[in-house]
């Protein structure tokens, strides 16, 4: 805050900048204007890709809905490897899922937490 007004500063590579605008600014943004709802609306869904990470590092990736499991929960794909400064992922992408700190990898059929942007 600086005075009354709410200051939200934002990374310089277009996908850190959407991932912190949806977490951090967007519920800021929907408290200020009185909404009842602010949190990021998660999803559940599932992989249909691999991809390994980082134990203990949360990761958010740009991702399409590819079809849907046998109880109709979406299957997505990722979209480019992770990059937040490439474009093209973000142009395709239905949303982003949330990779959980507590893996080393992503494996196909594996649960995920999905936002997507039409939320």
């Amino acid at each position: 805050m600086i005075g009354s007004m709410l200051v939200a500063g934002l990374p310089g590579n277009p996908n850190a900048a959407l991932v912190t605008f949806r977490q951090i600014a967007l519920p800021a943004i929907r408290t200020i204007a009185g909404l009842a709802n602010v949190a990021p609306d998660w999803s559940p869904a599932v992989a249909g890709f691999t991809y390994e990470k980082r134990l203990g590092r949360t990761e958010f990736v740009q991702v399409r809905i590819a079809g849907r499991d046998d109880i109709g929960r979406p299957v997505l794909e990722m979209l480019g490897r992770g990059s937040s400064a490439s474009l093209m992922g973000m142009a395709y992408a239905d949303g982003m899922a949330m990779l959980p700190p507590e893996v080393t990898g992503i494996v196909e059929n594996m649960p995920l937490r999905y936002e997507p942007w039409s939320g």
